[in-house]
């Protein structure tokens, strides 16, 4: 009998073509299995249903959310989606109650409990898996988990994750995802390009601080460049860093924009 209550949500077409090829990555013995889909494909909502068929057969799962601040947003999800019967692995929270059959963590958490990490799981989700962290690598290659460890990833192409994880899943593209109306169509303008030449990378990616210095220099492009075709939009802007935000905040605001 399941611990759980509420209704979960029914799977899109290409979830369910998604889940099938999960099961049938375990049925060929993958251990560590990564799944490709974009932004706003419901990532999640599959890796909570992958979660919920575990359960529900009395084995234990946990969702491992890349950053501290993410373990409440995971939680009011699951909690939306009936499987509000779980734990969180954090300091001082008052849903800390590890003999519940799901669990949520940060791999932050994990790192501060020291190792060996819990491992007695039979599933490990692992969100944004294509951070490579080191930590992470540790835990979910070490011999002591018997988990399937299932990674989601809107961008897996981080060099070295091919030694670590041992299928690929293309659960769907964000061409796909438009032609079905789940996403809107792009229009895609840019402004003044930053110089990156010899800035610092790691991992094939720009390092945050190298993206700070270099894309400072172009806050002002993005504010006329906002101004000239998406004024009066409620608009979302990203940052390399919280200083880089900061800036962009005080130039929006210097130009009459709160």
């Amino acid at each position: 009998m399941s611990l759980f209550r509420g209704e979960f949500p029914p799977l899109r077409g290409f979830q369910l073509k998604a889940h099938e090829s999960i099961r049938q990555a375990a049925r060929e013995r993958h251990k560590l299995i990564m799944v490709m889909a974009s932004t706003g494909a419901g990532k999640t909502i599959l890796a909570l249903n992958v979660i919920k068929q575990t359960t529900d057969k009395g084995r234990r799962a946990m969702f491992l959310c890349d950053r501290k601040t993410l373990i409440a947003q995971t939680s009011n999800v699951s909690r939306e989606v009936g499987l509000g019967y779980h734990g969180i692995i954090q300091a001082d929270n008052s849903m800390l109650d590890l003999s519940r059959p799901f669990q949520i963590a940060s791999i932050q958490t994990l790192e501060s409990r020291g190792f060996p990490c819990p491992n007695d799981f039979d599933v490990v989700v692992v969100d944004e898996a294509h951070m490579m962290r080191k930590s992470l690598i540790k835990y979910i290659t070490d011999p002591a988990l018997k988990a399937r460890v299932i990674g989601l990833s809107a961008t897996p192409f981080t060099p070295g994750l091919a030694k670590i994880w041992t299928k690929l899943i293309n659960a769907t593209t964000m061409h796909d995802l438009t032609m079905q109306g789940i996403l809107v169509p792009m229009r895609i303008f840019s402004c003044r390009r930053p110089d990156m030449t010899g800035a610092k990378t790691s991992g094939g990616e720009w390092t945050e601080r190298a993206a700070e210095e270099r894309e400072l220099t172009i806050v002002g492009d993005v504010v006329s460049e906002w101004i000239r075709f998406a004024e009066d939009r409620k608009t979302i802007c990203f940052g390399a860093t919280i200083k880089h935000c900061e800036e962009i905040t005080r130039q929006f605001n210097e130009a009459g924009i709160p």
